[in-house]
């Protein structure tokens, strides 16, 4: 079984994957792998015992790339983290007609924008993760 997120759902399926978290989020069981595509990082995690794919856009100001590199345990983990900066990417870069920017609460200048070409290098890279990972 996979787990997999967008944005805060994204936040679940990382935080699905960690020691600390996992257990209550997964019932106690393991998923095959997490696939968490720009999540919310909000809480440290100390190390992940499920293969986790992080894409985050370049340029996505909901969530950030720095922040969510500075809360994963990107040397020394238990099992594959593997952190994806997508150049040029917002947030929302795989929805297509994603394109709007707005002020939400004390945060400004918030963009989604679809990028086909970022859209098409993670669908890729979660193919070969996937295939890296599961039997199928």
């Amino acid at each position: 079984i996979v787990i997999a997120g967008y944005s805060f759902g994204a936040m679940l399926a990382l935080l699905s994957s960690s020691e600390r978290w996992g257990n209550t989020l997964s019932s106690g069981g393991r998923f095959g792998a997490a696939v968490s595509f720009y999540p919310l990082c909000n809480t440290m995690i100390d190390d992940i015992y499920t293969p986790l794919l992080v894409m985050v856009g370049e340029k996505d100001n909901v969530t950030h790339a720095y922040l969510c590199k500075s809360m994963l345990p990107l040397e020394g983990a238990s099992n594959e983290l593997t952190f994806k900066v997508l150049q040029n990417a917002h947030h929302a870069f795989d929805i297509e007609n994603a394109d709007a920017e707005f002020s939400w609460g004390s945060r400004h200048g918030i963009k989604y924008l679809y990028n086909p070409e970022a859209a098409r290098n993670a669908i890729s890279m979660v193919n070969e993760f996937l295939k890296k990972h599961l039997k199928y």
